[in-house]
């Protein structure tokens, strides 16, 4: 018999182990899989493995809420296709199956589906990390820097910076928060905060590396960021101020032009004004010549002859007055909303 705290959650082989009991109940259902992980290993003896879960009585349960806000949390996940084994004992649907089956079919939402998982994820585990360090006298050293600041940190095997920044809430309420890591390398930028916060973690003792000043032209890189910001927070207005007469093949090419925003070999601007007119209705013929244009880039991943036929049919019908009005009304972060709070190098 083996009692711990949550620290044996993570990183340990307890294969010898047939049976786990959590007599408490993590927030974060991520958590509650790591620990089953630990004893589903390879290498276990046990034909079946069993796990038993303590719950709070009902009068404790009625204060925190707990088992309520783990259960929603557990269908989201369960939701994205990822959850293939029961947490608290609800039934298992087969969506991971499901999810394999569009990945075969070249479903293009399924990776969007995927990358709002790794989201919730990310936000549970940096929600534990921040409010565990505003517990320490880290909270002292938050309060006193300067906003706009920056540092070097040394990772192997990786060459770009690190970019946080800040804009007022839509709704006037608290801040909104983007994270983005420009790699050097592939020349993309990064925007999923679990990735970004694998490059950037680390902790009071880690030396601080030398910015490579004279390497990077940090003004130029700041200005694609922000410019990517942008056009995200532009798509997202998008897809919500579409409506339901948008086609798939729209909102399939919107997906697909959102990864050549901000490549060196195409218009950013063109990019982003055929991304609005992709959000406005289109009638039937301009479907199926997207349609074909989609498959001709399915098979070939040559977005050019794309392009060439989204031009032809701006230029023949343009962007719906009504549309771009609703658009501009509709968004709320201009350039100079942006705060920078910091930057970081991450240099191998």
């Amino acid at each position: 018999i083996l009692v711990a705290t949550d620290v044996m959650s993570e990183g340990q082989n307890l294969q010898d182990c047939g049976v786990l009991v959590n007599y408490d109940l993590h927030w974060n259902p991520m958590r509650m899989v790591q620990r089953a992980g630990r004893i589903d290993r390879l290498g276990s003896e046990f034909k079946t493995l069993s796990i038993f879960n303590l719950f709070p009585e009902s009068e404790l349960e009625a204060l925190l809420g707990l088992v309520k806000s783990l259960t929603a949390k557990i269908d989201t996940i369960n939701q994205t296709g990822f959850l293939d084994a029961s947490i608290l004992g609800e039934v298992v649907t087969p969506r991971d199956f499901n999810t394999l089956r569009r990945i075969a079919q070249e479903d293009n939402q399924v990776i969007e589906e995927q990358e709002q998982f790794l989201e919730l994820a990310s936000s549970e585990m940096l929600l534990a990390h921040l409010q565990s360090m505003l517990a320490t006298e880290a909270r002292e050293w938050l309060t006193d820097l300067d906003d706009g600041i920056h540092s070097g940190l040394e990772r192997r095997n990786a060459r770009g910076i690190f970019f946080y920044f800040t804009s007022p809430h839509p709704e006037g309420e608290g801040r909104q928060h983007f994270w983005r890591y420009y790699d050097l390398v592939r020349r993309e930028i990064l925007d999923n905060r679990y990735h970004i916060m694998q490059l950037i973690a680390c902790g009071p003792e880690t030396p601080r590396f030398p910015p490579p000043y004279t390497e990077v032209d940090i003004y130029d890189v700041q200005e694609q960021v922000i410019d990517d910001i942008l056009a995200n927070i532009e798509y997202r207005q998008a897809v919500s101020t579409a409506t339901k007469s948008v086609s798939d093949e729209q909102t399939t090419a919107i997906t697909i032009l959102g990864d050549y925003a901000n490549h060196p070999d195409f218009d950013r601007n063109e990019i982003r004004s055929l991304r609005k007119f992709l959000g406005q209705p289109f009638v039937g013929a301009h479907i199926r010549r997207l349609r074909n244009a989609l498959k001709d880039y399915g098979a070939s991943s040559n977005p050019e002859p794309l392009l060439e036929t989204l031009r032809e049919l701006y230029a023949q019908t343009g962007l719906d007055v009504d549309v771009a009005q609703e658009l501009r009304a509709y968004k709320s972060v201009q350039r100079e909303d942006l705060h920078l709070v910091c930057y970081e190098y991450i240099w191998g």
